[in-house]
């Protein structure tokens, strides 16, 4: 079975890498992002399985990010 890949996007970086080592333990490929703008650049490269979002972020909302998850599947 193929290993899952996740895409955590948090501004904090101690539950960032929290939540990174906890799913990453479970056994899929975690990869973090600090921002929006980062996140969505990040999800255009890895293509994810499932993407964890912050609700509050800053350079682009988490209402952007998921628009532009959309736009672009």
């Amino acid at each position: 079975m193929a290993r899952k890949n996740v895409l955590v996007i948090d501004e904090s970086d101690l539950f960032r890498e929290y939540l990174k080592s906890r799913i990453a333990a479970s056994g899929a490929d975690v990869e973090g992002a600090i921002n929006g703008l980062d996140g969505i650049a990040k999800m255009r490269n890895a293509l994810p399985d499932l993407v964890i979002v912050d609700y509050h972020l800053t350079r682009k909302t988490c209402k952007e990010v998921l628009e532009e998850k959309n736009r672009n599947p």
